[in-house]
């Protein structure tokens, strides 16, 4: 094999293993923002629900209060009663934050980023 052969060939593997290299570029580049797009859409999607249920718990919140203010004869007292139990709720939850919301965060978090492309599997 001569020397201009050889050049050709190492000029030729050098093209290719150029195009392989922005082909996986690209490839993840791809991979990411369909990654960031599922995160992007499962945040707006549980986003939407949170704060529908948090507008419920408002309501339902200030009718517990009312009707636990008629009970004891005092609107106030029963408005201390709900913030109490809602400050007991929110101790409870920094107590113990990382047994309760870690582990959902990071299941959440992992169904979204490591889900099998169903698409791919069916083709």
């Amino acid at each position: 094999m001569d020397g201009k052969s050889l050049l050709e060939h190492i000029s030729g593997l050098q093209d290719s293993l150029r195009k392989y290299l922005d082909t996986k570029l690209s490839y993840y580049g791809l991979l990411a923002f369909e990654k960031a797009a599922r995160l992007l859409t499962a945040f707006l999607g549980n986003g939407v629900i949170i704060v529908v249920l948090l507008i419920a718990l408002l309501f339902l919140s200030g009718a517990g209060s009312v009707y636990i203010g008629n009970l004891l004869g005092s609107q106030v007292l029963g408005l201390l009663i709900t913030g109490a139990f809602y400050l007991l709720i929110a101790l409870v939850l920094i107590i113990f934050r990382s047994r309760i919301i870690g582990p959902f965060v990071i299941r959440s978090l992992a169904e979204v980023f490591f889900q099998e492309d169903e698409d791919a599997d069916e083709k």
